[in-house]
C-alpha cells in the first residue's frame, strides 16, 4: 500500500511514493501550455474541475491501481491532488492558474493511460446485488440530464433488466440557491426526468416512487444562497428482485 504525504511544494499536492518520484512525475507538467480551461466561467469551471476530481480519486483508490506498478496510480493521485487545490481557490471565487493548468495537464496524462486499461474479467459468481445507489448530477437551475447521467442510468436499467426490478426510489435535491418553494419544484422536476428516464428504459412506472426534498438534504452543507454542484442531484436508491423471486 502506497503512503500518501503533503508537499509545501506542490501547496498541499500528493506525494507518491516518496519526494523523488513525485518531484520527477511533477516535471511532466512544469511549465505547461495555459490551459483551456482558463477561459471557462466559475460555474462552468467548478464543474469540470469537479468531475476530474472524482474520477481521479476513484481511480487512484482502487484496488488493482493501488495494488499494480502502473504510472496510473502517479497520475490519479496527481490530479486529484491539483484539481482539488484548484477547486479551493475556486470557492473561494479565485481561479488560480497553476493548479488549473496542473489538474489539466496530469487528468490529460491519465485519461489515456486509463483507456488502455484491460477489460477486468468477467465474474463468473452472482452479479446481482440486493440494491444499487446512483447519484446524478444536474447544472444549475436546471432538470435535464446530461451524458454521464444517462450513461449511469443505463447501466442501472442493464442491472434491473438482468436481476429484477423490486423497486426504486428516486430523490431529487437542489443546492440553496433560489426560493425553498421553488426549489422544491426544481428538486421534483430533476426526480421525475431521471423516472421517466428509467421507464423509458424499460422501468415499470408502478415501482417507482418520487420524492422531492429541494434544499433540505444537502450534500455538502452551504450558506443560503450558494450554488453548489454536489447539492443538485437525484438520488435513486434502486432494489432488486430476491434471488428466491427471480
Amino acid at each position: 500500500m502506497r503512503s500518501l504525504w503533503l508537499s509545501s511544494a506542490l501547496l498541499g499536492a500528493i506525494v507518491i511514493g516518496g519526494p523523488a518520484q513525485a518531484q520527477q512525475a511533477d516535471l511532466f507538467c512544469s511549465g505547461a501550455e495555459p490551459s483551456d480551461l482558463l477561459g471557462m466561467n466559475n460555474r462552468s469551471l467548478m464543474s469540470e474541475l469537479s468531475s476530474r476530481y472524482s474520477s481521479a480519486a476513484s481511480t487512484s483508490s482502487a484496488d488493482d491501481v493501488i495494488d499494480s506498478e502502473s504510472t496510473v496510480y502517479t497520475w490519479a493521485t496527481e490530479t486529484a491532488a491539483h484539481c482539488a487545490i484548484a477547486i479551493g481557490y475556486l470557492r473561494s471565487g479565485e481561479q488560480d492558474a497553476d493548479s488549473i493548468n496542473r489538474c489539466d495537464c496530469f487528468s490529460n496524462r491519465l485519461e489515456p493511460i486509463r483507456i488502455a486499461q484491460p477489460e477486468p474479467e468477467p465474474q463468473t459468481d452472482d452479479l446481482c446485488s440486493d440494491e444499487l445507489a446512483v447519484t446524478v448530477y444536474f447544472a444549475w437551475d436546471r432538470s435535464d440530464l446530461n451524458d454521464q447521467a444517462r450513461d449511469a442510468l443505463d447501466q442501472a436499467s442493464s442491472e434491473a433488466a438482468q436481476c429484477g426490478l423490486d423497486r426504486a426510489l428516486i430523490a431529487g435535491h437542489t443546492d440553496r440557491s433560489g426560493s425553498d418553494s421553488y426549489n422544491r419544484g426544481l428538486s421534483q422536476d430533476r426526480a421525475d426526468a431521471v423516472a421517466s428516464y428509467l421507464i423509458g428504459a424499460g422501468f415499470s412506472r408502478d415501482l417507482i416512487e418520487t420524492r422531492a426534498f429541494g434544499e433540505t438534504r444537502p450534500a455538502q452543507p452551504t450558506p443560503d444562497g450558494v450554488r453548489e454542484p454536489l447539492n443538485r442531484r437525484v438520488e435513486a436508491e434502486i432494489t432488486f428482485v430476491p434471488d428466491e423471486q427471480s
